[in-house]
């Protein structure tokens, strides 16, 4: 797979299946055991990030990701650099609707195996997110 068509599927990653939630478009370019690594939590596949994105479109309204750049190589390698912006209108990770606009960046890094997302770490400064939100850390469960 050429490093143009990986940086195709990172684009459709944010723009297609986490901004317009077309959870088609995810069973073709995520592989069944694709792997989304968060800092206080890790989907072990397809299925359970496809739930995220669609949780995550119920607590943030108007949620959108904007790709600000990606790389890619001609191996198994690509990286993102990218915005979410949203409104807190529902429970998110147990803190109550705020109405507050958030606005992060972040980034994340990819690895592809037979033409499909394979793995993706993200990195993202979630220590703004709270702030924006009024709180300083994640309630306990």
């Amino acid at each position: 797979m050429s490093a143009a068509a990986k940086r195709e599927i990172i684009r459709q990653f944010f723009e297609d299946i986490w901004t317009d939630q077309n959870m088609e478009l995810a069973d073709e370019v995520l592989d069944p055991d694709f792997s989304f690594a968060l800092r206080f939590v890790t989907l072990e596949n397809r299925d359970a990030f496809k739930q995220l994105v669609l949780h995550n479109h119920v607590a943030w309204q108007d949620l959108t990701y904007t790709l600000l750049d990606s790389v890619a190589d001609d191996d198994e390698k690509g990286a993102a650099y990218w915005r979410s912006k949203g409104i807190h209108v529902n429970t998110w990770n147990g803190i109550e609707a705020t109405g507050n606009q958030m606005s992060i960046e972040g980034i994340t890094f990819f690895n592809f195996s037979n033409g499909k997302l394979l793995q993706a770490h993200v990195q993202n400064d979630f220590t703004k997110l709270l702030h924006q939100l009024g709180v300083s850390e994640l309630p306990k469960r």
